[in-house]
């Protein structure tokens, strides 16, 4: 599933019109324009701000929006520290299930795995648990989001390169549902399929720390 990146910003303060001050000087929050020099004229330095403003206010609702809680699931906030995989459950037709998960690894080597999330800046990493020969301990960053629907919350992200830009050219990602959070526990679903059978995985996870060092 591809995923659209977005950069999450907040904004704690909207520049607003305080008056003209003079013919050639333009008042415009905390500061103070000399337009006697400038190429524009009043006109458009009003019209420039009205984008900025416009801009601003669509900066909170993106970056913003997901840090509240959505029908009861917490916001991101709660998200912050590490997590780790206590349970992995498959739901779907009867069968043996087997996953290969995220690009990654079996579903098996992620029994145990720990997850990191950083809210104030969307980053984060996972690293697999060795459970079996099978199962190298490796260690990914990921850049991550919350992604709202009227309905229902997820959780996506993507995998990082140590500068936090994306390893994907095509800036593809992955995207779970997020049935349960609190500051103590999270469950996460991930749509999956095996020789074209679709069915679910539910990670069960508890919060281990507060630790948000990469």
């Amino acid at each position: 599933m591809i995923i659209i990146d977005c950069n999450h910003c907040s904004t704690n303060r909207l520049l607003g019109f305080e008056g003209i001050t003079s013919p050639n000087r333009l008042s415009i929050g905390y500061f103070d324009i000399n337009l006697k020099n400038s190429r524009f004229s009043i006109k458009e330095w009003i019209a420039i701000m009205k984008k900025l403003i416009t801009l601003g206010l669509i900066l909170i609702l993106v970056g913003c929006g997901s840090t509240k809680d959505f029908n009861g699931i917490a916001g991101k906030k709660a998200l912050k520290g590490e997590w780790q995989v206590d349970q992995l459950e498959f739901f779907g037709a009867e069968g043996t299930y087997k996953a290969f998960m995220f690009d990654m690894a079996d579903s098996y080597c992620f029994k145990n795995s720990t997850w990191m999330f950083i809210p104030n800046n969307y980053t984060g990493k996972f690293t697999l648990a060795s459970n079996s020969s099978d199962c190298e301990s490796t260690t990914a960053r990921i850049r991550w989001s919350f992604f709202d629907t009227d309905t229902q919350r997820y959780i996506q992200f993507k995998y990082t390169d140590d500068k936090n830009k994306s390893l994907d050219p095509m800036n593809g990602g992955y995207r779970m549902k997020v049935k349960s959070l609190s500051q103590e526990n999270m469950k996460l679903e991930l749509e999956v399929a095996h020789q074209g059978k679709p069915f679910t995985v539910e990670m069960s996870m508890s919060k281990i720390s507060d630790n948000v060092v990469l």
